[in-house]
């Protein structure tokens, strides 16, 4: 290769990372969600536990060699169902999570998705459903509340940032997957803009 393609193959990771970085919302979701959890927001969650209901019976019926293969779904939907059943009733009579603890949830499942995808088991569907009904409930919260209470706007801030985030950080694992140091060639690298 030329001497430019090496510089331009050299370059493109810190662009990219520094592109990505502009992009970081000043305020983290983590701490958007703290501040409507002290605004003492609840989250009803009965979407969620409606999905991990359907989503159980899916994956315990079949055979215990197909429940072995989903095992780590099925462990992590009901350790999720089990805390939602017993966590207190928001207003409204629905049993409810605060925005902390939703957006605990939220990181959670995806690091479940992540870890079953990076094992190559099965069930990750079944957590990226409860994940977008997790989504859903928070959804719902955000557009039945007055758009004027300082509650509803810092949970419409925290939703956004997390999304926000959530992308950005897929955007890190793609250019982290797209820049491979070629063997033999010293500090070289090689950055394929296709996998981004």
């Amino acid at each position: 290769t030329s001497r430019a393609a090496q510089t331009l193959n050299a370059l493109a990771p810190d662009e990219a990372a520094g592109r990505l970085a502009t992009l970081e919302p000043k305020i983290p979701s983590k701490l958007l969600f703290a501040q409507a959890t002290n605004q003492r927001v609840q989250i009803p969650v009965h979407k969620t536990i409606d999905v991990i209901d359907d989503m159980l019976d899916d994956l315990t019926l079949p055979s215990k060699g197909v429940q072995r293969v989903n095992s780590q779904a099925i462990s992590y939907l009901k350790g999720l169902r089990n805390k939602l059943t017993t966590s207190p009733l928001a207003p409204g009579g629905a049993r409810g999570l605060s925005p902390s603890e939703l957006q605990k949830e939220l990181e959670g499942a995806g690091q479940v998705i992540s870890s079953i995808k990076a094992r190559g088991g099965s069930g990750s569907g079944a957590i990226k459903s409860t994940f977008k009904a997790l989504m859903d409930d928070l959804d719902d919260v955000v557009k039945s509340a007055d758009p004027s209470m300082p509650a509803a706007k810092t949970l419409l801030a925290a939703r956004d940032t997390f999304k926000r985030e959530a992308v950005i950080d897929e955007m890190k694992e793609a250019i982290e997957g797209a820049t491979k140091v070629l063997r033999g060639q010293g500090a070289n690298i090689q950055f394929n803009s296709n996998l981004v």
